[in-house]
């Protein structure tokens, strides 16, 4: 029986977060919801659900009228990003909970309980409570329970997120070979374009702030958008958008690119348009013969996992290609004659040890993935040493190294983790300080140029003996965004000056930083047609809150001291601390977690958040918030930032 959404809008006070939507979903089909974040899909979700009503319109399987049937009637199974599962059941219990509740025998749960947690990796760990788990593996724990139903309608809200990227990209095509062998309707929310592609087959759905926006065959969404913003959504990096002209002798995009027009073309008349170029379509060599050649300027290459996304200026347009691979567009400091000698160096002094395996951990971040796809292959093919680095979820990571501690089981042989783990090295005394062990035991296979004092950073990870635990290859920083055009406009500058007295400028003081806030916010509101903000921010429940708490408005608001070397004496979360070992949070314990700074900082994050920000940030975590300033209108952040400076 097929889903079928019809005129459907929900409304929640005077807000409109569904405008409208008609679908209709056939059994057997996977279907995607494509949109960003706070544009619906987790609302359209909990209406097909049965989890809320809609204020007008019908929702029906088949010929029945669901609409106001509770969940509790319907045959149907939801995944969210933010798992659920029952604390006091184990692993194997939860996944067989809707198995026993539709009275299925005891060896057909038993079977269909590890046919399930087989494809999902979690086979050994269904004797285990949640509370045992680490973030992915519960997540993997509430997707195996919702699989297991052979429920009619299968709703899955970016159940994948939370997943490091191997086993993201393992999972999605068991998921999808699991999904062929059902008759279920499956819809899959995602906010990322290669997710919808990769799943590939049945029908798209691109959402934008609560209305649909384009509805069909995936590629054929991806390959004909209906506008320039479908567009920006089903592109990953952003799409090039430029404009240009159409006349007799072909294409003119920009004041300096000129080819002959592409076939898909043809049919437009003559007169100026605006031109979409995904970044996939400009490379270093030509892709086609009906490719145009054009020199630009590199300012930025930003490497991603396999990948590198290329900025580069032409003639004062902005343009991103995407490119296979890893690529450099800055000389090494290094002389060719001086990169020789160091990979002769590695060669000789792994001699004793090829053939051997060193098994590496780290979070799964950018810097890390270029660690781990590139790095870890040029050292095996320099060394004959076979290097294994796994991406895992920080979770993932410290539990493995606090299983590794308790235990003395080796789990892996090196890791790489936030420096703020220097108390735990330093109290626990199983992990061996760096400083003592490259002048000492492992003098031999210590790169006799490796300058560490050119290290960002190194006291971060000195503990309070003087001993180096990490050498750390990323560095927070606070940067100030802002959108520089808007601060240079003369009538911009003008107003700002008659109000508050002063220039317009990167703010030096938290006072400023308001003033800008609520300049843009509520002074000037609306730039060349679209609502404008002074402020961003976050305030999601979310891991990432509690670090935007603690890194950056308790630390900058003066919450602790500078808490260099991290720890002493009372570090930037605000808990004093006596030699690395936690002493106190409160103030009445000589902490400031609760003392006038901590609590005038978070009582003015809330009323920024309320005052200046636009009012979908309340519901963004850090990674949703982040790419609202380079594409919205949001001028300013306050940020901490992760600044790489891999070493090679």
């Amino acid at each position: 029986m097929a889903l079928v959404i019809e005129n459907v809008t929900k409304m929640i006070g005077s807000e409109c977060h569904i405008n409208d939507i008609s679908l209709k979903f056939e059994p057997g089909t996977f279907n995607v919801l494509l949109g960003r974040t706070l544009s619906g899909k987790t609302s359209l979700m909990r209406l097909m659900a049965g989890l809320d009503k809609p204020t007008k319109g019908r929702i029906l399987m088949g010929d029945r009228d669901l609409t106001r049937t509770p969940v509790q009637k319907r045959n149907v199974a939801m995944v969210y990003q933010q798992f659920i599962n029952y604390p006091s059941l184990s692993v194997y219990a939860n996944i067989a909970s809707p198995l026993k509740i539709a009275k299925a025998s005891a060896a057909e749960v038993d079977r269909r309980v590890h046919e399930v947690a087989e494809i999902l990796h979690i086979e050994p760990l269904l004797k285990r409570f949640p509370g045992e788990l680490s973030g992915g593996q519960q997540q993997r724990t509430a997707m195996a329970r919702a699989l297991v139903k052979d429920a009619e309608l299968l709703l899955l809200d970016e159940p994948l997120a939370n997943l490091d990227y191997k086993l993201r990209e393992e999972l999605r095509g068991e998921l999808r070979n699991l999904f062929d062998r059902r008759k279920s309707i499956v819809v899959y929310a995602t906010t990322e374009p290669l997710e919808a592609l990769s799943f590939g087959g049945g029908d798209c759905a691109v959402l934008d702030r609560g209305q649909m926006a384009q509805f069909g065959p995936t590629a054929e969404v991806y390959h004909l958008p209906s506008s320039t913003s479908i567009a920006e959504v089903f592109s990953d990096p952003a799409m090039n958008f430029v404009d240009g002209d159409i006349d007799g002798g072909g294409l003119q995009l920009s004041s300096a690119v000129r080819g002959p027009l592409p076939p898909h073309l043809t049919g437009l008349p003559q007169g100026k348009y605006r031109f979409g170029v995904r970044a996939g379509h400009i490379g270093l060599k030509p892709q086609s013969p009906m490719a145009v050649p054009f020199t630009t300027e590199a300012e930025l290459a930003e490497i991603s996992g396999s990948e590198t996304f290329v900025h580069v200026r032409h003639n004062g347009d902005n343009w991103v290609s995407r490119l296979s691979g890893v690529h450099k567009f800055n000389p090494s400091t290094l002389s060719r004659a001086e990169q020789l000698k160091e990979i002769a160096w590695f060669i000789k002094a792994a001699e004793p040890y090829r053939g051997q395996e060193i098994n590496v951990a780290s979070e799964t971040l950018t810097t890390h993935k270029y660690e781990s796809q590139v790095l870890a292959k040029a050292f095996q093919e320099i060394t004959g040493i076979k290097l294994k680095h796994d991406l895992i979820q920080e979770g993932d990571v410290i539990e493995k190294l606090q299983t590794q501690m308790q235990s003395g089981r080796n789990i892996y042989d090196a890791y790489v983790n936030d420096s703020d783990l220097i108390g735990t090295h330093f109290r626990y005394g199983k992990v061996v300080p760096l400083s003592g062990w490259m002048t000492g035991q492992g003098k031999a296979v210590t790169l006799p140029t490796l300058d560490v004092n050119d290290f960002i950073g190194k006291s971060f990870t000195t503990s309070p003996d003087g001993k180096l635990y990490q050498l750390p290859d990323q560095q927070f920083a606070n940067l100030y965004w802002f959108r520089y055009d808007w601060f240079q406009r003369p009538d911009l500058k003008k107003k700002f000056k008659a109000i508050y007295g002063y220039e317009l400028g990167v703010p030096v003081n938290w006072s400023a930083y308001e003033d800008i806030a609520d300049f843009f916010t509520n002074k000037v509101k609306n730039l060349d047609g679209k609502r404008v903000y002074g402020h961003m921010d976050y305030g999601k429940k979310d891991p990432s809150l509690g670090w935007r708490f603690t890194d950056a408005w308790l630390s900058m608001a003066g919450a602790g001291d500078k808490g260099i070397p991290n720890g002493l004496p009372v570090d930037e979360w605000g808990i004093r601390v006596d030699q690395c070992r936690p002493v106190g949070s409160s103030v009445e314990r000589g902490g400031a977690t609760n003392g006038p700074a901590a609590v005038y900082s978070l009582t003015k994050y809330i009323d920024w958040l309320k005052q200046y920000a636009p009012p979908e940030a309340a519901g963004m975590t850090f990674s949703e918030a982040g790419p609202v300033h380079p594409r919205q209108n949001s001028p300013t952040k306050n940020r901490k930032v992760k600044l790489s400076t891999t070493m090679t």
